[in-house]
């Protein structure tokens, strides 16, 4: 074989393998160290169930898809947090993959530099870490519309492979179309977007009207591709036939949505994660969006006005949920990563590049300290009450009156002197070197701050209520409660899973999917004097049961949550340090027979 014909690998290739291996880490990493909360029980538990032949009418799931996926997750790995993650683990990796499709339209560096901000993305990576449908159908609707539009550029050249990808459009349709309830919100979002860019926009009308042509002339086998995938996804290979049923009733749950009676999470919380969490893809996405339309860029404006839909559905729609925000994110990752490029490519100098540096650098440390006064100034409101109150603060040994108001005034002159160096460089040596010193500490804060507050929400804290992103997430004192459970049943029975437990708590919840592995967990609506086993677990607020033996108890914390209603200096705290007031918290009684608790307390086992 010559040189000619020796295959290589290319640094590009090489920089999508690191982007592809830094992505999958990020969502593996510690994957099933949280317990799942009550909405990732119930879906976790309908594949569970399937799996042991104990299907249940009440526990079909909401997203097909996400049923497909761990079946055989847990049908290879068996059943536990981890694995019932790793779908939408594999399908959020998969995700970061598809700018590489609209490389040719967006630019090979813009394609990278998308790949690496839908990996890093916080709301993309906890959506990669819960157990849900949402990704299943972000990555079918992405790569059917990423493969029409690599189908249509080959086309074009007359390249051979457009029929190949036309197909691969078509099974990821399927995959969407199994995905649930949740692709409905894509669907509109998308139909709205090419409705109105076919009345507004006569270049994109030819090029939707040349795709439409090209979908009839396969109309004999694009839709029943489309239909057979998605058949085969949702009864997982026709082995689950109350599959198609389960996609009918999500679909129909999810239009129920639009209803006022349905609550869910307030439109203010969603902005509030959107300005917290995503701050380099919302500033650089808006900047991606407002140079598409002055460009009159074909797929920038498909970008930004699918976002725009997308947010208008989300504000619409009454049974939102966070997760709904990544069919913002995803595109709005696309038009950033364009953005930055172009950005970076039109005030890229050689010879400015030591004068942008020194002004990022200075930019930088003022923009530092003032992030550390609105810090402080969170912690003194904090510590002392009032806003406009004076707290005495030790300096050079003295003791001095101080506002916390002063630690925001101190801020906001540190931010404008960011604005006074910048247009100080920019009319006394060059503007290009001036934007490209804003550029540099503009983009390295927002990424600095978008990477921290991903940690903190997938691995810090996850499940803190604090963090936004479940209602009610679990409390890590469920593990807590498991092992102890499985520390009385060796003493009880000589296994760490063979007791029988009473449980006065729904069969579909996390209390269930924590006690799969214990086939003696019976579950109850009410207890009574009939009710003798060697464990109990019963809501807290139940503190005296009525059974049939005597028993001493412990108190496990199950699942949090908080009502976000703060003025502005405790919003400020809860950016700073995620603080919020004292969370309403379930928790659970954990009733252990006293003829056990006696035997566990003397060291001595049966």
């Amino acid at each position: 074989m010559n040189d000619t014909q020796r295959p290589t690998l290319t640094f590009e290739t090489f920089l999508y393998i690191l982007i592809v291996v830094a992505a999958l880490s990020l969502r593996l990493l510690q994957l099933g160290a949280h317990p799942l909360n009550d909405v990732e029980a119930r879906e976790a538990l309908s594949v569970l169930h399937q799996l042991r032949g104990a299907a249940d009418a009440s526990l079909e799931p909401h997203s097909p898809a996400y049923f497909f996926f761990a079946f055989f997750s847990f049908l290879l790995f068996g059943a536990s947090e981890a694995t019932a993650r790793l779908g939408p683990t594999l399908a959020g990796t998969a995700l970061v993959l598809v700018p590489i499709l609209f490389r040719d339209q967006l630019g090979r560096a813009s394609a990278l530099v998308a790949s690496a901000l839908l990996a890093i993305s916080s709301s993309l990576l906890a959506a990669s870490r819960s157990a849900d449908g949402t990704l299943f159908a972000v990555l079918g609707l992405a790569l059917a519309a990423g493969a029409v539009w690599h189908a249509l550029v080959l086309r074009r050249e007359g390249r051979p492979g457009a029929t190949v990808w036309l197909y691969v459009a078509s099974a990821a349709l399927g995959l969407g179309l199994a995905a649930g309830g949740a692709f409905l919100f894509g669907a509109i979002a998308a139909a709205l977007t090419l409705l109105g860019l076919r009345f507004t926009q006569p270049e994109t009308r030819a090029q939707l009207a040349e795709v439409w042509d090209w979908l009839r002339s396969e109309r004999r086998t694009f839709p029943l591709t489309v239909l057979l995938s998605a058949l085969v996804i949702a009864t997982v290979g026709f082995t689950y036939l109350r599959g198609v049923g389960a996609l009918v009733d999500s679909w129909t749950a999810w239009l129920a949505g639009f209803s006022p009676a349905t609550a869910g999470r307030l439109p203010s919380l969603l902005f509030t994660f959107l300005l917290v969490y995503e701050p380099l893809l919302l500033v650089f996405g808006v900047i991606g969006a407002v140079r598409a339309f002055r460009a009159r860029e074909p797929l920038g404006q498909i970008l930004a006005w699918f976002s725009v839909l997308s947010l208008a559905i989300v504000v619409v729609y009454s049974g939102r949920s966070v997760l709904d925000i990544v069919w913002i994110t995803a595109p709005l990752a696309l038009l950033a990563g364009r953005a930055i490029c172009e950005l970076f490519v039109e005030l890229w100098s050689r010879r400015d590049l030591a004068l942008a540096g020194a002004q990022a650098g200075i930019s930088g440390v003022l923009a530092v300290f003032a992030l550390l006064n609105v810090a402080s100034f969170a912690e003194l409101v904090k510590n002392g009450g009032a806003v406009a109150g004076a707290y005495n603060v030790s300096l050079f040994g003295q003791s001095m009156p101080f506002s916390p108001l002063a630690q925001l005034a101190v801020a906001g002159l540190a931010l404008a002197l960011i604005v006074v160096v910048a247009y100080l460089v920019s009319m006394g040596w060059s503007r290009q070197a001036a934007s490209l010193g804003v550029l540099w500490v503009v983009t390295g804060l927002l990424l600095a701050g978008s990477v921290s507050a991903a940690w903190g929400l997938t691995q810090l804290r996850p499940g803190s209520p604090a963090e936004l992103w479940w209602d009610s997430p679990a409390s890590d004192d469920v593990s807590r409660m498991m092992d102890t459970l499985a520390d009385i049943s060796n003493y009880a029975v000589g296994n760490p899973h063979d007791v029988q437990v009473t449980v006065q708590a729904p069969a579909t919840g996390l209390v269930a999917w924590a006690l799969r592995d214990f086939p003696h967990a019976a579950f109850v609506d009410r207890l009574d004097a009939v009710i003798s086993s060697p464990v109990v677990i019963t809501p807290s607020d139940v503190k005296n049961p009525t059974l049939g033996s005597s028993y001493v108890g412990e108190k496990f914390s199950l699942r949090s949550d908080w009502t976000p209603d703060l003025d502005l200096s405790e919003w400020i705290g809860w950016a700073a340090y995620r603080r919020i007031p004292p969370p309403h918290t379930d928790a659970a009684i954990l009733w252990v027979r006293q003829d056990i608790q006696q035997l566990k307390s003397t060291g001595t086992g049966s």
